[in-house]
């Protein structure tokens, strides 16, 4: 009897609550299709249109966070050019992340405000301005359902890419370093994780990812992003060929992506070359090797600060520029350095700083 009791009160107020809503505002949520891939983009779209116009009126919408899926805000635009007249429209783009039955909430909230008190939280001197008195009406939303379909096996990418390598040359010493580029473009689900070059045995490898364009839409992420490496050895090596496995939602249907060997030649130099056929004359007080070697440190450590001042941009930039400077700020000799200015592809813009590195490493 408790129980049936408690039913009928919660059903009470859930009608209660529907009722009060349908007499504030009409609103809509659906998405672009309920059947879809794991890691396909979705667009979901929420509207609200205000219909009681006595007082002034503002929407809210919170998607709740979950592990099921990933949810992006595209764009919130508000229409008022009535008075007391509102109309609210969310977009969202939604990645599901598990197969099966998925629900996705939301919290809408729906405010209101007479004129009296908007009017009070405008004033003259901005210290003294105060927040807008609403009344704040909490709408239960029937959850949105999702059907998902599991990805096939080994997929990498999930979208429309494609993956093109650049490499300047196969024949290095072992002093020197290997440029590798490789090019993600196209639109889907943003592979985070994804990385193109896996670890090679005996091979040092410098890596940094540059996003070239990034921008979310309706259907998914479109990007343009650079995997730059450096890679150096002792002794030659090979990049082996490798197969991406992807996946793409529009077509239905699964796709490789091929990326070729390489193998690297690499140079063994003589060290007795690299010195001097006859003696240096008589070291002074200022010319010992200690102290070329102090004065060493410090030409490296004013070449860091000079060499990042000269790239520090003068408006905000994004955020991988900042994390390039940090890289060669936390550098604390001059090979390492070397290294780091030919990776980010700095030769013509540092082009007298890496010479005098150079001269210093060699």
């Amino acid at each position: 009897m408790k129980k049936s009791l408690g039913k009928i009160l919660l059903l009470c107020m859930l009608l209660s609550a529907m009722l009060e809503a349908n007499q504030l505002a009409n609103f809509t949520l659906k998405a672009d299709k309920t059947t879809l891939y794991q890691k396909e983009g979705v667009k979901i779209s929420f509207v609200a249109k205000q219909i009681d116009h006595t007082d002034n009126m503002f929407f809210l919408l919170h998607p709740k966070q979950s592990p099921d899926y990933e949810i992006i805000l595209l764009n919130k635009q508000i229409e008022d050019k009535e008075h007391h007249n509102t109309k609210t429209t969310f977009s969202y783009l939604l990645f599901p992340l598990k197969e099966g039955e998925i629900n996705i909430d939301f919290e809408f909230i729906i405010q209101t405000a007479s004129d009296m008190a908007v009017a009070n939280s405008y004033v003259d001197d901005h210290d003294d301005s105060i927040a807008i008195q609403t009344t704040n009406t909490h709408i239960d939303l029937k959850p949105l359902q999702l059907h998902v379909l599991p990805l096939p096996k080994g997929v990498e990418l999930v979208g429309d890419f494609t993956l093109s390598p650049k490499i300047d040359t196969t024949n290095i010493s072992e002093y020197d370093t290997l440029h590798l580029t490789y090019t993600l473009e196209g639109n889907g689900y943003e592979p985070k994780t994804f990385r193109p070059l896996k670890p090679i045995e005996g091979v040092s490898v410098f890596e940094d990812v540059n996003d070239l364009v990034h921008k979310n839409t309706p259907h998914g992420v479109t990007l343009k992003r650079e995997y730059i490496y450096a890679l150096s050895a002792k002794e030659s090596f090979t990049i082996p060929k490798r197969t991406v496995k992807a996946f793409s939602p529009t077509k239905k249907e699964t796709y490789t992506l091929t990326l070729p060997r390489y193998d690297v030649a690499v140079q063994q130099i003589d060290p007795t070359q690299l010195l001097d056929d006859e003696d240096a004359p008589v070291s002074t007080h200022l010319l010992n090797p200690d102290t070329l070697k102090e004065y060493a440190i410090y030409l490296a450590v004013f070449l860091m600060g000079y060499i990042t001042a000269k790239m520090q941009p003068r408006t905000i930039k994004r955020k991988h520029h900042s994390q390039t400077y940090n890289k060669i700020n936390a550098i604390t000799s001059a090979q390492p350095l070397l290294v780091t200015l030919i990776a980010l592809g700095l030769q013509e813009k540092c082009i007298h700083e890496i010479k005098l590195l150079e001269e210093m490493v060699y």
